[in-house]
């Protein structure tokens, strides 16, 4: 997994390890790993002041680290199998977690609290926030994305089309549109408002 911290200055990256490798983009040197999982590492995403970074894994624990002093501020621990997914919210009140225990987890920022738990039908892979933060897109080993109010938990209409499982998912800057990348060796558009197919393109 990669993120961009908001200034564009540093690139997290994470992957079979269980670090998180800072790299300053201008000069492309590491600048610090952030150790404390327990085992390798799947996502990871700067908060939207660049403030904190989220990253979980297979120790299905949410690690916060404070991306200045590099220190870890907190644990978030509630999934049951390792976590694939995080996204923070755009106002960076909330962060989303999705694992293959099939559920997505919403925490306060930065107290930690879990706020709201939704259930799906099949392990998560990928999650989104609209830009207006009122809708949280989850995609996963299914056919279809799903689409929730990440505050009530209110599911809305699923977007159904893939002859696959959804590997990625994410939302146009207008958060009208989302496009999603599948198994099925396709990346679909989609009209987020109406739940329909806009584009397909074939790889």
């Amino acid at each position: 997994s990669l993120a961009f911290s908001p200034d564009g200055k540093i690139l997290a990256c994470a992957g079979r390890e269980p670090v998180v490798r800072l790299l300053d983009v201008s000069s492309g040197k590491e600048s610090a790993s952030l150790n404390g999982h327990g085992g390798r590492v799947r996502s990871v995403a700067f908060s939207p002041d660049g403030n904190l970074l989220a990253s979980a894994g297979e120790d299905r624990i949410v690690h916060l680290w404070d991306v200045l002093s590099r220190q870890e501020k907190a644990k978030l621990a509630g999934h049951e199998k390792p976590v694939s997914a995080v996204a923070f919210s755009p106002d960076g009140k909330f962060l989303a977690s999705g694992s293959q225990d099939r559920t997505v987890q919403l925490w306060a920022v930065p107290s930690g609290e879990r706020k709201t738990r939704l259930r799906l039908n099949h392990p998560v892979t990928s999650l989104a926030f609209s830009r207006d933060g009122k809708i949280l897109a989850a995609a996963g080993r299914d056919r279809v994305i799903g689409l929730w109010d990440p505050i009530t938990g209110k599911e809305g209409k699923g977007l159904a089309g893939h002859l696959s499982y959804v590997n990625s998912i994410a939302f146009s800057p207008d958060w009208k549109r989302l496009v999603s990348g599948g198994n099925d060796a396709t990346a679909r558009l989609w009209d987020t408002a109406g739940g329909k197919e806009l584009s397909r393109f074939h790889n």
